[in-house]
């Protein structure tokens, strides 16, 4: 699958490979259904924050059925300016990586999270 950044977020354009172009600014990340459907996946949201989590500000992955705790813990570590984060209906996603993620992000304004995780109560 390439992997196209325009503007701070992605198209899946060819599947297969990675393609990975540097953006003018890494502010804001929104990897979401209408944008990528269901191949947003741990290996790349934690490519993503090891290699550009020091510019992001916003990350958006409602509807990332295949993320799990991995891909927060690693925006947690390699984002610690992170102003907002949203996630809605990713089930991998557990209570404890966003309680981690609000411990690491001490500039964390921004917090929607619903339907993650079978810990959430």
């Amino acid at each position: 699958m390439d992997l196209m950044i325009f503007d701070g977020r992605f198209r899946n354009e060819h599947p297969g490979r990675y393609v990975i172009s540097e953006p003018l600014c890494w502010r804001r990340l929104t990897l979401t259904p209408s944008h990528l459907a269901c191949v947003v996946t741990d290996e790349v949201v934690c490519r993503l924050a090891r290699l550009h989590g020091s510019k992001l500000l916003h990350v958006a992955v409602d509807g990332a059925r295949l993320l799990g705790p991995s891909s927060v813990s690693t925006l947690a570590y390699n984002s610690p300016q992170l102003q907002g984060f949203t996630a809605t209906a990713c089930q991998g996603i557990s209570l404890a990586s966003i309680r981690f993620l609000c411990k690491s992000c001490p500039n964390l304004e921004i917090l929607r999270v619903a339907g993650c995780g079978s810990e959430v109560g």
